[in-house]
């Protein structure tokens, strides 16, 4: 049993022994070149990047290598297209230790290296040289990450990455006609509705396109990006307020035409039930009943618009009165057409002569009756008196 102990002891001094010391930032510096040097770069252009590291002091020399029989790991991406090159390590009194490389990731071994008797130790320099071509983006402006440098025991963050600017000039010809065409069509929404609007607003927008799209043309990208930018937030603004002026609007009108609605609902159930046991009751207050379920109906999504106003939800608010509209419109158009045939039935005393007619149709006959047997009897008693004086 202590065999296995002492193995484990053992070999738990030789990994701590071996365990590399933790870098940061303190323990670097550093040496980046980018050719060709430009503000701006545009998809496929080709660049070349030169990438040093150096150790911070002389201290450091030791530090950023390995351990005796440990290496330590420097591992490097880029997301260039076609990415080619070559690095190497240089420690002192030797030659460079030199590799190419072809591939988005690589990885390169930095080992322990000291020979005391001529001071040399530790490593002068790390060095990538990367060529590549800009990948597309979607974006107008993307700050590319073009080398990415992580090490083993080395804090994240502490070895610089390289970074570019990339341009995509068809993402800020698109994004510049987009916002034209929504600036425009919030405009043209609330001309075609006969809206008042502050028109300063929307001068304001315009003029932020039109110093962005200068910007664009003179090649000021990131200028351009940031007139796009406030733009963007400036239309956005002028649609929401757009939005919410159109659903108050509409919203107001439906609301009206609904409360003139109830109250007529509520005349027309009083007047029709005035007309009670007459001929039309029964047709009349089947109508109502039909026009009452749907003014419900219409009521309910009505108040489902004002919570949507009442939650900013301009839009949603504006779309969904839109859809019940001519509904409210026609309810309005039946209510009233219900309300002059039951008030002209009113009018008129309720009196239906059919409806009169049938009911008092056998004392009719009967009368008819009784009038036509007294013509008879007193026919046949005439006849009778003219037969005897003959």
């Amino acid at each position: 049993m202590r065999f296995p102990i002492v193995a484990v002891l053992v070999l738990s001094l030789i990994a701590s022994a071996m365990a590399l010391e933790t870098l940061d930032a303190s323990n670097f510096s550093f040496e980046i070149k980018i050719s060709p040097e430009k503000d701006y770069y545009f998809v496929g252009d080709e660049i070349q990047i030169s990438y040093t590291i150096y150790p911070k002091s002389s201290s450091d020399k030791l530090k950023i290598g390995g351990e005796q029989g440990n290496p330590r790991t420097y591992s490097f991406k880029t997301p260039l297209l076609d990415p080619s090159g070559y690095w190497e390590v240089k420690y002192p009194g030797v030659s460079a230790v030199k590799q190419d490389f072809k591939g988005s990731s690589f990885s390169i071994e930095v080992k322990y290296y000291s020979i005391e008797e001529k001071g040399w130790e530790g490593v002068d320099y790390i060095l990538v040289n990367l060529t590549g071509k800009v990948p597309d983006t979607d974006l107008r402006i993307k700050e590319l990450e073009v080398l990415n440098a992580t090490a083993e025991e080395v804090k994240s963050g502490a070895l610089k990455s390289v970074k570019i600017k990339v341009v995509n000039k068809t993402a800020f010809l698109a994004d510049l006609n987009s916002l034209k065409n929504k600036l425009s069509e919030t405009r043209s929404n609330l001309d075609r509705e006969g809206i008042k609007y502050d028109d300063k607003e929307f001068q304001n927008a315009e003029d932020l396109l039109s110093s962005a799209e200068k910007d664009l043309n003179a090649g000021n990208y990131g200028s351009a990006d940031e007139k796009l930018k406030s733009a963007e937030e400036k239309i956005s603004n002028l649609t929401s307020l757009a939005d919410k002026i159109r659903a108050e609007e509409i919203y107001g009108k439906l609301s009206e035409i609904m409360d003139n609605i109830t109250g007529k609902l509520e005349e027309l159930q009083i007047l029709i039930q005035a007309l009670k046991g007459t001929e039309n009751f029964t047709n009349l207050s089947s109508n109502y009943a039909s026009l009452k379920s749907s003014a419900d109906s219409l009521k309910s999504k009505l108040q489902s618009i004002g919570n949507y106003l009442e939650q900013g939800n301009f839009a949603r608010a504006y779309e969904e009165a839109k859809k019940i509209e001519n509904s409210v419109y026609k309810l309005k158009e039946d209510v009233e057409k219900l309300y002059s045939e039951v008030s002209a039935t009113q009018n008129s005393g309720g009196f239906d002569f059919i409806s009169a007619l049938k009911s008092y149709l056998i004392y009719i006959v009967a009368v008819f009756l009784v009038l036509l047997l007294v013509f008879a009897i007193t026919r046949f008693r005439k006849r009778r008196k003219w037969d005897e004086l003959r």
